[in-house]
């Protein structure tokens, strides 16, 4: 596992979104590396903070156009 494997998934990671595997593969290649152990702990104030935010559930019109535009824009 390398760093740059580690920082994409590391925002999945502080949110419980990732298999058992991955999380086990992460944890156990943040003490290896300062470079990913910095990149988490710079993360998590913002993760705290957007935890405490409510939720917004947005029209379902509105939400089929955004799934539609993120659809045909890949």
């Amino acid at each position: 596992m390398n760093c740059e494997y580690v920082e994409a998934r590391l925002s999945a990671y502080l949110d419980n979104m990732l298999t058992p595997d991955e999380c086990r593969e992460i944890a156990v290649h943040l003490p290896a590396s300062p470079q990913c152990t910095m990149s988490l702990a710079e993360l998590r104030p913002n993760d705290m903070l957007l935890a405490q935010l409510a939720r917004v559930n947005p029209r379902p019109a509105l939400r089929e156009r955004l799934f539609l535009r993120q659809k045909y824009s890949n």
